[in-house]
């Protein structure tokens, strides 16, 4: 469902969505690229001021003289003694870091830039647009990700912030990571679905054929392929396993990790998947075939194909 509504929209509106969906995608990489940078420079300020004795840390001003002095000291020009209400001690850092909590904060800043960037590249990559619509959730998901590395590193940087801007900051890190999650479902759903070949047939004779070089013994001139479906047509979302090929035996298709693992999972709770809206079920696929031919079996989303092999 959404996939149509998605393909409508690029088909009336794709001439005028290109710019806006171009820009939003370049504005996207820049904000993460900035993201990235913006840890690194932090970095090397921190050791620029370090080199340069500066440190950063709260004053208080005295009520007798209007002296500032620093946190905890008494004041630098009469002597009294400066007291900080409860709530400031809090949040007040009476001492500056010293070289080694600097260079162990230094060291995790630069341990988050190095997996920030990586995951980055990794997102990029994986994202990769190539249609309007496609390139328009692309950089929403871009945004969100850059907000992401923004609030995770004020959460749990090495600078002093208190626990009430860090548990903020923790909850804006999540609602980014929502809206990353949502805009990659979109980009997923309106992406083209490749044709996935499940296997090359070659028709030895009229009771034996090979894929991807093992023999198969048929029970008449047709190849059968057992599929089971899995959807929700609520979410538009569907996923096709191939099971195993039919013939005068069954031959099992060994699934990857994840597929086999959905396969067995849907199966076993295919009652609590359907009351949720979903479907579970199993059909056969039957093809015939002509004497000496060579067929692709091709998945084309959820439905079966048999191509001549070029």
């Amino acid at each position: 469902m959404l996939r149509t509504l998605f393909d409508a929209l690029e088909k009336s509106m794709g001439h005028s969505l290109d710019g806006p969906a171009s820009a939003m995608w370049a504005l996207g990489l820049a904000l993460v690229a900035l993201q990235a940078l913006a840890v690194v420079v932090r970095i090397a300020l921190a050791l620029s001021f370090s080199r340069a004795g500066l440190e950063r840390a709260w004053v208080v001003r005295c009520g007798a003289c209007g002296t500032s002095t620093r946190v905890g000291e008494p004041c630098s020009k009469c002597g009294a003694s400066l007291s900080v209400p409860a709530l400031g001690r809090l949040f007040a850092r009476q001492r500056p870091p010293g070289p080694r909590r600097l260079r162990a904060g230094v060291a995790w800043s630069a341990v988050g830039a190095v997996l920030y960037g990586l995951a980055s590249l990794r997102l990029v990559a994986w994202l990769a647009p190539s249609g309007v619509v496609e390139r328009l959730f692309g950089g929403a998901a871009l945004f969100a990700w850059a907000g992401l590395g923004h609030f995770l590193s004020l959460a749990l940087g090495p600078r002093g912030r208190g626990p009430v801007a860090r548990t903020r900051e923790l909850l804006f890190s999540f609602a980014a990571l929502t809206l990353l999650g949502c805009a990659v479902f979109l980009e997923e759903t309106v992406r083209p679905v490749p044709e996935r070949v499940l296997g090359h047939v070659t028709v030895l004779d009229a009771s034996t054929v090979e894929i991807d070089g093992a023999k198969l013994s048929l029970a008449g001139p047709e190849l059968g392929l057992e599929v089971q479906l899995v959807e929700h047509p609520g979410l538009g979302i569907g996923r096709v396993l191939p099971l195993a090929w039919l013939g005068a035996a069954k031959a099992p298709i060994e699934l990857g990790t994840a597929d086999a693992w959905l396969r067995d999972t849907a199966w076993k709770n295919a009652q609590t998947v359907m009351a949720a809206g979903g479907q579970v079920k199993r059909r056969t696929e039957t093809f015939p075939l002509a004497p000496g031919a060579r067929y692709e079996v091709v998945l084309r989303e959820h439905d079966v194909l048999l191509k001549p092999a070029r």
